[in-house]
């Protein structure tokens, strides 16, 4: 969950991660959905792992995130490493598991939430 006004960001999730490869969802994990790069705080939900293609939204995120100047240009690079290698992803599981992919990544595929203080503000 995210919350944004003018004078406070709060960014809240559980710490269940579930993974799936693209058919039975592998154990849950106890992990921390929270992380932070450079001076900025992510968290990521959806396809953020997927083994067969290599594809790892937190390390992808983390790394365009880091050396970012605002939230928007984080936003920006986040898109564009993570975008080109989520397709690879989505077009794996989709042909090994056409069903699973209908199911579970018909309307979202991945959301990430970036926060952080700019110009005296969240």
């Amino acid at each position: 969950m995210a919350i944004w006004t003018p004078g406070e960001a709060v960014l809240a999730t559980d710490s269940k991660v579930t993974l799936s490869g693209g058919g039975a969802a592998e154990p849950a994990e106890q992990t921390c959905k929270i992380r932070t790069s450079g001076r900025f705080f992510f968290a990521i939900a959806g396809l953020y792992s997927h083994v067969p293609t290599r594809f790892d939204a937190w390390s992808l995120a983390e790394g365009a995130i880091a050396g970012s100047a605002s939230v928007n240009e984080a936003a920006s690079r986040a898109e564009r490493r993570i975008q080109p290698a989520l397709r690879m992803a989505l077009a794996d599981i989709e042909r090994r598991d056409p069903q699973g992919y209908a199911r579970r990544y018909a309307r979202m595929w991945l959301t990430i939430w970036i926060a952080g203080a700019e110009h005296g503000g969240p």
